[in-house]
């Protein structure tokens, strides 16, 4: 348990402090997103046990280079299912955290994005027979658009909404089975930049 928070407090305090180093080199300091989106996983026996459902996440970044931006994120995924012999309630947690690069073009009125990075992802499951957790690194890619609404200087820069699709990939074997824990995201995002 005290490893696990070790290596979240780690991971976090790593973001922060990239985003703490980067940030001389724009005028931008941050940008603060929320998301929620549907997500699809990839595994056949994953989707048998707890289907398809609700994933949301914060992300927090700011540009670093030109149209090259830096984000850190964090995500949840929480779902309840039916273990497939023995029909037992069963639960997930899956939180994946995430350091990311993505390139910004088009920039107009929408901003067009592409980009990926590494993540690293904390997986639970509970039911009778026990409880099996584990962590792991993987990846992951997103490309998406948003938009940037201006006017509001006494409270934040600009408000941002925008839709992304992602797909991520971690290969695990809390049990005797090996499995992609990941899968597709399609979702919306409402942030504000400072």
């Amino acid at each position: 348990m005290w490893d696990r928070l070790k290596r979240t407090k780690a991971i976090l305090l790593i973001g922060i402090g990239l985003l703490v180093l980067l940030s001389p080199l724009q005028g931008e300091i941050a940008r603060l997103e929320l998301s929620a989106s549907y997500f699809y996983p990839f595994e056949k026996a994953f989707r048998n046990i707890y289907s398809q459902g609700a994933n949301y996440g914060l992300s927090i970044g700011r540009p670093v280079w030109k149209n090259l931006e830096f984000y850190f994120d964090v995500h949840y995924y929480y779902k309840r299912g039916k273990l497939t012999f023995t029909q037992e309630d069963t639960r997930i947690i899956v939180r994946p955290i995430g350091a990311n690069l993505r390139y910004v073009f088009l920039r107009k009125k929408i901003h067009l994005y592409a980009g990926g990075g590494l993540t690293y992802n904390f997986f639970e499951e509970r039911n009778p027979i026990g409880t099996v957790k584990e962590s792991k690194l993987g990846f992951s890619v997103r490309t998406g658009g948003y938009t940037r609404i201006t006017g509001f200087q006494k409270v934040m820069k600009e408000f941002i909404i925008g839709i992304y699709i992602s797909y991520a990939y971690c290969k695990m074997k809390p049990a005797e089975i090996e499995f992609n824990i990941d899968g597709l995201n399609t979702g919306v995002s409402l942030g504000f930049a400072f």
